[in-house]
């Protein structure tokens, strides 16, 4: 095995720790770049989230300031329909476009006398893409 001398008179790097270190630094920046798009994924997916949690809250709070007699918190009479957002006692669109025009559905249900006489139940689901967030509100008559 042949020994490699370096020369002493002209310091420097060897062809081969060249490449190698190119090597390195370019499996450093596309792990760096995966991470950053997988960042944006994520980003994207919590504004989305963020943006139904928002509109959910907005609707609790307007729902909860109407007065029992408002045809909004009409129950359409269905007995423990309280999860069922498929078929739900009412309902409506939002479209957001900051969040890439992702289109939400607001839908709630109404269970009258729930707990008691004296109260009404109201579940407010947001429903975009395939996923769905909910809330429950209890309000007095």
């Amino acid at each position: 095995m042949k020994k490699i001398i370096r020369n002493k008179t002209h310091p420097g790097f060897t062809l081969i720790e060249i490449i190698v270190a190119i090597i390195i630094l370019t499996i450093g920046i596309l792990a760096v770049s995966q991470m950053t798009v997988l960042g944006m994924k994520t980003s994207s997916a919590i504004n989305t989230k963020m943006y139904a949690r928002s509109a959910m809250d907005n609707w609790c709070g307007m729902l909860n300031s109407r007065p029992p007699n408002d045809s909004l918190l009409a129950d359409d009479g269905d007995a423990g329909d309280l999860d069922d957002y498929t078929n739900p006692d009412h309902s409506t669109g939002i479209n957001n476009q900051a969040t890439g025009n992702i289109s939400y559905t607001i839908a709630w249900n109404i269970a009258a006398n729930t707990p008691d006489i004296r109260f009404m139940t109201i579940r407010v689901h947001v429903l975009w893409l395939s996923q769905r967030i909910s809330a429950t509100l209890i309000k007095p008559y």
